[in-house]
């Protein structure tokens, strides 16, 4: 039997045989005529309606908004290299070569990435790239343009799940455009679904998002609710009525009632607290109606501040820091929340720094791996390169480490006895981070070697005079010379 012929079935399918070097099952995402079948239960969340929801989350939810942009950030600063696949000199050219190319588009490579990086958000992400001819003949890329998500229409999907291509609506004329797969960067987050869409974080954040907002909307109407510290006057306008009646008409002036209440209207009006703010008011109380005229406790001038219960929105700011902090822990920027109130560490502060770092450079190992197909894979198909030769796209990690702790670590590594060259590409690295310029370390290498060539010639003139050597420069100490007891001393030196 030859191999890999086939695995024959077992238990209830004897017989059944499928060659090996055939794929076996099927990816189990729905699609129907090129339409994915969603199961999501949520109506915000199905069709185009996911995006309006996750960009108005993104817009309106003020951690989401830093999470996304911090992550963004970090991977549009890494720096990339093209590590050439063997020592040649053609291995060499050819990875310089490629990144002529990268630098040379329309779209600068780190918006590139920072946009392709997005797929961890939102599920997936696709760019689609146009050749050129470039001045030496060969062909390079004149772009590698995004394709937002929510403009993907169907997806061509064989049974196994390899995606051959998608075809986007587009928003001007309303038509379908395809984009095949060898036309496009595409990276998806398939660790969660086996959809071609992908789970990106911000289908984890919606819920949260959407009750944070009904807290916040709730904290609003308890602030504006809330009567306590409202000035309260009270003032007799029923016997002001009476007083000001006149005896001909039986009518009351309004203008005399408004000028002896305008005090107190001001006062309401203008009660913010200051060295110039006070009220005098009548200290007459009311008295009762019978013969005696007996006075009350009540005044007819009164003037206080409401007071109340709480209107527990000490429990609904509780209730809003911990969805906040829930939706950090899933974008993995919890450490952004530190220091915002007493509890939290240096220690804790590093942790989570360094577990969000982890989270970059995981992106930046698919994005390599993407690259490497996609963008290297494409070049080299176009200009019939040598596949032995296709350089390795890598990115630099996302290491939060100060100034001071490398620093030190160099000089731990000298007195280890593993000093730093001159010519050490990580002298220029240093400076670069200190914010200097760059060493000339040519002129450096060129100014050494001068001045121990004047030193040297200056030494063996000064021997061929017959002079002595320079004082500033210590002689080399006498090696002992052997006595004929044994023992041992130096010359002109004493035993």
């Amino acid at each position: 039997m030859p191999p890999f012929a086939g695995l024959s079935g077992i238990g209830v399918f004897p017989g059944k045989t499928v060659a090996v070097t055939k794929p076996v099952g099927e990816s189990g995402a729905p699609i129907v005529g090129g339409y994915l079948v969603s199961g999501e239960k949520d109506s915000r969340l199905q069709g185009r309606n996911r995006y309006i929801t996750y960009a108005d989350t993104i817009a309106n939810v003020d951690i989401v908004t830093a999470g996304l942009r911090y992550f963004g950030d970090l991977i549009g600063k890494v720096s990339w290299k093209w590590q050439a696949a063997d020592d040649t000199a053609r291995a060499a050219e050819l990875a310089e070569w490629i990144e002529e190319v990268v630098n040379d588009m329309e779209t600068p490579w780190h918006r590139v990435m920072r946009r392709a990086a997005m797929y961890k958000a939102f599920g997936f992400a696709i760019a689609a790239w146009t050749a050129k001819r470039r001045p030496d003949g060969s062909i390079g890329f004149a772009d590698i343009e995004p394709r937002p998500q929510s403009t993907i229409e169907r997806w061509d999907v064989t049974p196994t799940g390899e995606l051959l291509g998608v075809t986007q609506l587009s928003q001007l004329h309303g038509r379908e455009m395809y984009i095949p797969r060898d036309r496009m960067l595409y990276m998806v987050d398939d660790a969660l679904d086996s959809s071609p869409e992908g789970f990106g974080l911000l289908r984890g954040v919606v819920k949260h998002a959407t009750v944070l907002q009904a807290y916040e909307l709730l904290e609003a109407f308890s602030f504006e609710s809330d009567l306590r510290g409202m000035p309260l006057i009270r003032a007799p306008l029923a016997a002001l009525n009476t007083a000001l009646r006149s005896a001909e008409t039986g009518e009351v002036d309004p203008v005399q009632i408004e000028a002896m209440l305008r005090p107190l209207r001001e006062f309401l009006q203008k009660h913010r607290r200051s060295p110039q703010l006070g009220v005098m008011l009548d200290s007459s109380v009311y008295r009762s109606t019978d013969d005696g005229a007996t006075p009350s406790g009540s005044k007819q001038y009164d003037l206080e501040i409401l007071k109340g219960d709480a209107s527990g929105q000490q429990e609904i700011g509780a209730a809003i820091e911990r969805k906040i902090r829930g939706i950090a822990r899933i974008l993995g920027v919890e450490f952004l929340l530190l220091g915002s109130d007493s509890k939290g560490s240096h220690a804790l502060s590093e942790s989570k720094t360094e577990s969000f770092s982890l989270l970059v450079d995981s992106t930046l190992v698919e994005l390599a791996s993407a690259t490497a197909k996609d963008v290297v894979g494409s070049l080299w198909a176009l200009n019939g390169f040598e596949d032995e030769l296709r350089p390795t796209p890598t990115p630099d990690r996302v290491q939060f480490r100060t100034i001071g702790e490398i620093t030190a670590a160099i000089k731990d590594m000298a007195i280890a006895g593993v000093p730093l060259d001159p010519e050490d590409d990580a002298v220029n690295e240093l400076r670069g981070l200190l914010g200097l310029s760059r060493a000339k370390v040519d002129r450096m290498l060129e100014e050494r070697e001068m001045a121990l060539a004047q030193t040297a010639a200056a030494a063996a003139d000064a021997a061929a005079d017959g002079e002595e050597p320079d004082p500033g420069e210590p002689e080399d100490e006498p090696e002992p010379e052997p006595a004929a007891n044994g023992d041992t001393r130096r010359r002109g030196g004493k035993r």
